[in-house]
């Protein structure tokens, strides 16, 4: 399916709509992918919406600023002709850890595009995680090696203090155990990542 371009048009939160709002009225599924993406952005930035705290660490993939390239990642999904054919009478939305239960991340390798009652089944057990779940990176001040550390709940594992690790973070304390400590942005995350695209 060949996806048509316009000017980049830029909306709130620096997302990017390239793809012409005629083309998205065309058909209901585009449209449905349309309120998704903007969906995703919203409720990762949105401060006042009251699902915000489930979301406040989630990161979304670079790409995906664009609609054009989430609408790719929509086409490719194996669901998607099912999508087309049932979004008119089945709410359908994007999950980011039914394959991975402790991710918290808007990443291609962990999203699927699932019906809105497979999402919710078990959401509460899964937002456990967001609260502890987000990467860092630690430089060691001798060596300058670096250790990357999925959650604090990994750190305690490993024998650091987390709320050392915040301290440093916050630049209220210069290292800890030998370490600047920081948290890994979205494209670190990617470049340090094993998982295929």
């Amino acid at each position: 399916m060949k996806i048509p371009r316009c000017e980049d048009k830029v909306l709130k939160y620096g997302k990017i709509r390239d793809i012409p709002m005629y083309w998205l009225k065309e058909d209901e599924w585009r449209g449905k992918v349309y309120e998704m993406w903007k969906n995703m952005w919203d409720r990762c930035n949105n401060t006042s919406r009251p699902s915000y705290k489930h979301y406040i660490n989630s990161l979304i993939y670079d790409d995906f600023r664009y609609l054009s390239k989430f609408f790719e990642w929509i086409i490719s999904q194996s669901r998607f002709e099912e999508f087309c054919s049932t979004c008119n009478k089945i709410i359908w939305t994007i999950d980011k850890d039914i394959i991975d239960p402790s991710n918290i991340h808007y990443f291609p390798q962990y999203m699927t595009l699932c019906t809105q009652s497979e999402n919710g089944s078990d959401a509460n057990n899964r937002r456990d995680y967001s609260k502890h779940k987000k990467p860092v990176k630690g430089i060691n001040i001798y060596d300058g090696s670096i250790i990357i550390i999925d959650s604090m709940n990994e750190a305690k594992q490993k024998g650091f203090n987390p709320s050392y690790i915040r301290l440093c973070i916050k630049g209220e304390r210069i290292d800890y155990k030998g370490y600047k400590w920081s948290y890994l942005d979205n494209f670190q995350i990617l470049q340090t990542s094993d998982e295929p695209m």
